[in-house]
């Protein structure tokens, strides 16, 4: 029923107009949901070519062969077109769109908004605040600094949402998302998404899984939405009395909780369940003592739905605070 075994293998200026992505993935009284609406098309005018960098305000436009185009300073408009190209923004907040190709698109200084389109495109949004959008494709994006806002889309994405309060969106395939530092919201979308708020100090992550069958990597003090599937849940001896991690819906005869722990250098630890005197339907789950989980679930849950397993076995270890 469970996958332990993938535990082992995972890893405008002026008149220009766009249309950015059409999709939501929370209601009014903030409960994450999926996908609302299919990608939205994104409408670039014809510009005339031009290349190279300047300090203006500049619309640089492509071919249909690879491009290296940098916009320098001043708020750009960049379109790649057809071939890998190589964008640059520069500083201050610059428009990018890479057309069709594996593109290379890099943000750089101010809040910039970027569009990979169609292709295996690389995107990162550097400083500032900035809206990613991979569309199409197998993409990878970084948020970079700066409280971002990106999208996978439709293909296996990797997004890192990096510094600051990030919010990321797996959208459609099977992605994967690392929240990083800051207060970040996670959304897997539709698919069986690897979502990650493990590498943090203790700040507070939001993490949705959404349809599909997930792996969610809980950090201290995190609050977990499963959704629907088959999902397991990972935590382990980075998660203190102080942090406890909070799991909204947990079903035992479809999802399990897999502990990780230092099984060579350290005795197996002694895991207590009890319920909740002030909450109906919520067990409060310590490890050696110390508050780890508190679990919404009205079927219950008993030390057979916990999975122990050595985190040195586990290729998820790189990505783990220990």
């Amino acid at each position: 029923m469970f996958w332990l075994a993938s535990l082992f293998g995972l890893m405008a200026m002026g008149g220009v107009m766009f249309v950015a992505d059409g999709e939501s993935d929370s209601d009014e009284d903030g409960t994450a949901v999926g996908p609302t609406s299919p990608e939205t098309d994104v409408t670039i005018p014809d510009l005339l070519p031009t290349g190279g960098s300047s300090e203006g305000d500049d619309i640089l436009s492509g071919t249909s062969d690879g491009d290296d185009l940098n916009g320098g300073d001043g708020i750009d408009q960049i379109n790649g077109y057809g071939g890998d190209d190589l964008l640059d923004g520069g500083n201050d907040g610059d428009h990018l769109y890479g057309g069709d190709g594996a593109d290379t698109i890099f943000g750089g200084a101010g809040s910039d908004l970027i569009h990979g389109e169609a292709g295996d495109d690389h995107m990162q949004g550097g400083d500032g605040d900035d809206r990613l959008f991979g569309h199409f494709g197998t993409d990878l994006i970084s948020g970079g600094n700066g409280d971002d806002i990106a999208h996978g889309g439709q293909g296996n994405d990797t997004l890192h949402g990096d510094g600051g309060d990030d919010a990321l969106h797996g959208n459609y395939g099977d992605d994967t998302l690392f929240g990083g530092a800051g207060v970040d919201t996670l959304f897997g979308g539709v698919g069986d998404d690897l979502i990650s708020g493990a590498d943090d100090a203790g700040e507070r992550d939001y993490v949705n899984g959404g349809d599909g069958d997930d792996t969610l990597v809980a950090g201290a003090n995190d609050v977990l939405t499963l959704g629907d599937g088959e999902d397991q849940v990972i935590v382990g001896s980075w998660i203190n009395g102080d942090d406890a991690i909070e799991l909204v819906d947990f079903d035992s005869s479809d999802d399990q909780l897999v502990l990780l722990w230092d099984m060579q250098n350290q005795p197996d630890p002694d895991i207590e369940i009890e319920a909740d005197p002030e909450a109906p339907y919520q067990s409060i789950i310590r490890i050696n003592g110390a508050e780890t989980l508190r679990v919404n679930t009205s079927a219950g849950i008993t030390e057979d739905d916990i999975v122990l397993l050595d985190q040195t076995s586990s290729a998820l270890t790189g990505q783990l605070p220990i």
